[in-house]
């Protein structure tokens, strides 16, 4: 019979592996990003406030230097098809085992639904436009530098035709994606407020051949160091590869993991990591704020460990929408949402229950460093 395991231990378990137990230092911030397989960036001023909320004496200048100065770090299309922070050094790894995969699904959702949904594209057909010359007017675009969607559309339209800029001219980035899955391009520094897209090849270091199957097991193993105990099926979920795909990779690195029970469930934890598990300390944690779509809500299908099912819709909303949340232990007991002035940023809190003295310290305490972020003065509101 496996050995069973708390939900507490395990709680505990991924709040160290996410440094919401313990914050890393600045100077390790790369390495956290790697650590935790990635920031979802979706909404990049969401993602910093996930470093934030890793990282102590963070400053907003550190992050954009790893991103565009050091290059330590890249923002690109990754997990979910979702845009993400990675970790430069594991950038291989991810674009061999969860990016590529990709590019069958978009080629597929191009052909069937093509623009459908953007009005007056509506009027040509999708299946006989000539993708490859949009990539290829795309690589051109952006071959001096980076570039803003609105400059990439206007080569496109200029080298193809007008019709096609509304292939590359939207939010969705529609085609342009195909580049990002094959790893040829990836998001550069904002220019004046908007995003620009880069050529990798010339904006990253030279990268390391990874074969598929090194990188497949270099990413299940970070996920379970960061995710574990988990099942293939939440793999999966966080991944967005099929269980057809991920079945392989798991057998493949079965020698290497440890079945326990969770909640009279096998899951799975590597088997380095188990003494680190059983030996775990339960000492209460500090509230924690962590913002919209926090990687921590990310990695497994089934998210009732972290959110109970009377308050799920609360967190996980519509469209995708998830809400930023309190976190205590490992568990949400509310959410929370923030407003900024010029002079100050207002943190409004909406708890699943009255919170206690120690929780409402630990609300006031984490406002403050919110504030010192940045570099505004700070206030608390509860909702009753």
């Amino acid at each position: 019979m496996a050995l069973e395991i708390s939900q507490e231990q395990v709680n505990r378990f991924r709040m160290d592996r996410h440094y919401l137990s313990k914050r890393a230092l600045k100077r390790d911030l790369a390495a956290v990003v790697e650590r935790v397989c990635g920031i979802q960036a979706q909404m990049p001023a969401a993602a910093n406030l996930q470093l934030w909320a890793r990282i102590q004496d963070l400053e907003p200048e550190d992050i954009t230097t790893n991103l565009w100065t050091t290059k330590a770090l890249l923002r690109t299309w990754s997990m979910r098809g979702t845009a993400h922070y990675h970790s430069t050094s594991q950038f291989q790894a991810y674009l061999k085992a969860i990016i590529e995969p990709r590019i069958p699904r978009h080629k597929e959702w191009l052909a069937k639904r093509g623009m459908r949904e953007f009005g007056e594209v509506a009027k040509f057909d999708p299946s006989q436009h000539d993708f490859e010359a949009i990539l290829a007017a795309v690589t051109k675009a952006l071959k001096d530098g980076p570039a803003t969607r609105d400059e990439v559309a206007t080569v496109v339209a200029k080298e193809v035709g007008p019709e096609a800029r509304p292939w590359v001219d939207t939010g969705y980035y529609i085609v342009t994606k195909l580049l990002a899955y094959e790893g040829k391009v990836c998001f550069g520094p904002d220019l004046e407020g908007k995003a620009t897209l880069v050529l990798t090849n010339q904006w990253l270091p030279k990268q390391p051949r990874v074969s598929k199957e090194a990188a497949e097991d270099t990413v299940l193993s970070h996920y379970l160091q960061c995710y574990g105990p988990a099942t293939p099926q939440d793999f999966s979920a966080w991944s967005d590869l099929k269980m057809l795909a991920v079945k392989p990779i798991w057998e493949r690195n079965s020698p290497h993991l440890v079945e326990v029970t969770l909640n009279e469930k096998p899951v799975w934890i590597l088997e380095k990591d188990l003494d680190t598990l059983l030996n775990i300390q339960l000492k209460s944690q500090p509230l924690r704020l962590l913002p919209h779509f926090d990687s921590f809500l990310l990695g497994h299908k089934e998210k009732s460990h972290i959110v109970e099912e009377a308050h799920y819709k609360r967190v996980f909303k519509k469209a995708a929408w998830i809400a930023p949340i309190l976190l205590k232990d490992g568990v949400a007991i509310g959410i929370w949402k923030q407003t900024r002035t010029s002079k100050k940023v207002t943190v409004t809190a909406e708890p699943f229950e009255i919170f206690t003295k120690s929780q409402l310290e630990d609300l006031e305490a984490e406002t403050q460093r919110l504030g010192a972020f940045f570099d505004l003065d700070s206030e608390v509101k509860v909702m009753k």
